[in-house]
């Protein structure tokens, strides 16, 4: 049996993913070109007009400034970041195999929302100083779903999300309450509150495939 092979990502290789997720960039068409300013009349005096502070471009936060994470802090945003980027390659993947429209549309939801948290994960562990790992550990996970096809594929992806899900909201919950960065404690609650709407929708998901 042949098996896909799934490729290296590079510490900054869930911004790749995220555009692969998101679909083509919105914006293509010019805007006309601005007025130039009015000439000021004689006497009268020039209001400058308020400028505006750069906003961050969608799907990612401003960027953060270094901090200084304890070990067991750095190592889950790391690990979130690396979870998150193996959950939007199932996810990527599920778009493809899946025969159950509604799998194809709980693994769209997957992977827009793990590539949001993935990209402020990846955000959090660079601001460590700390380079993310090359290989993602879900290697062997990706090469045995995509060995599957047909149903047994689709009951497969979902019931990994789940098992995958359950498991993620226990580690964020916790970091969420033991963490003393109020930075990592903001981003592990909100975390918690979009995987359990994941988690949710594959549960409900697989009581009515059954």
């Amino acid at each position: 049996m042949k098996h896909t092979r799934l490729p290296r990502f590079a510490p900054g290789a869930v911004v790749a993913l995220a555009l692969l997720a998101v679909g083509p960039v919105i914006g293509a068409t010019k805007q006309p070109a601005a007025k130039a300013p009015a000439r000021p009349q004689p006497g009268a005096t020039a209001n400058p007009a308020p400028v505006k502070p750069a906003a961050a471009a969608p799907g990612k936060r401003a960027a953060t400034a270094p901090v200084n994470l304890d070990r067991r802090d750095r190592r889950f945003v790391e690990a979130a970041a690396e979870d998150g980027s193996t959950d939007v390659a199932l996810a990527t993947l599920a778009t493809d195999r899946a025969n159950d429209g509604r799998v194809r549309a709980l693994a769209d939801q997957i992977g827009l929302d793990r590539t949001s948290l993935s990209l402020e994960a990846a955000s959090l562990a660079e601001a460590t100083n700390q380079p993310l790992q090359n290989d993602l550990p879900g290697n062997r996970l990706y090469r045995r779903l995509a060995g599957d096809g047909g149903s047994h594929f689709d009951h497969a992806f979902v019931d990994t999300m789940i098992r995958r899900t359950r498991n993620q909201i226990d580690q964020f919950a916790h970091e969420a309450h033991a963490t003393p960065d109020p930075q990592i404690r903001d981003f592990a609650n909100r975390a918690v509150t979009v995987l359990r709407r994941d988690l949710g929708a594959a549960q409900q998901l697989r009581t009515v495939r059954e």
